[in-house]
């Protein structure tokens, strides 16, 4: 944002907070999602195992154990690899900004990657950190167009913004 106020240019940011994120996770869709990110074989087997159709059961107090529910939602707490489930979940919403044209040039800042077609990336479109998300914009306009279409995947994926927690700046 420095680079951009000393070259004259406005920058305008959604920080947006998941709520209840690792429960909030549909497992079907997070299944689809690791196959589309390039997870195979016995990796994606051993996901799908985790996954498709577990069943829960809780014990109760002088009762005993309840009978078993599908358990459709929410990636394994304390799971060493929920935090890149819930990323590979999440990474999308990105992609729908990126798609829409949204994000910011920052003057003097050209990131080389090898996973892009043409090896350069020339819009940042947001920043995440666990559950936390910061989107920018260059124009007022163009952040009503990154809300909305933030308002769209949580209701397409079933992950709701914690909108006590987010701030327009």
């Amino acid at each position: 944002c420095v680079r951009r106020r000393m070259a004259g240019l406005r920058t305008y940011l959604f920080q947006g907070d998941f709520l209840v994120a690792y429960p909030s996770v549909f497992h079907l869709p997070l299944l689809l999602k690791l196959r589309e990110a390039g997870v195979r074989g016995t990796t994606l087997r051993m996901w799908e195992g985790l996954y498709r159709a577990p069943k829960a059961r809780v014990r109760l107090h002088g009762v005993g154990l309840s009978p078993p529910r599908v358990w459709l939602r929410g990636v394994l707490e304390g799971g060493k690899g929920s935090p890149n489930d819930f990323i590979t979940f999440v990474n999308d919403v990105l992609d729908t900004a990126k798609a829409a044209g949204c994000g910011v040039s920052v003057p003097g800042v050209r990131l080389e990657t090898a996973d892009l077609k043409n090896g350069v990336v020339d819009l940042f479109f947001a920043f995440m950190f666990a559950d936390d998300k910061v989107q920018l914009a260059p124009s007022l306009v163009a952040l009503r167009k990154t809300l909305k279409l933030a308002q769209t995947w949580s209701a397409v994926w079933g992950i709701e913004y914690g909108v006590a927690k987010c701030a327009l700046m």
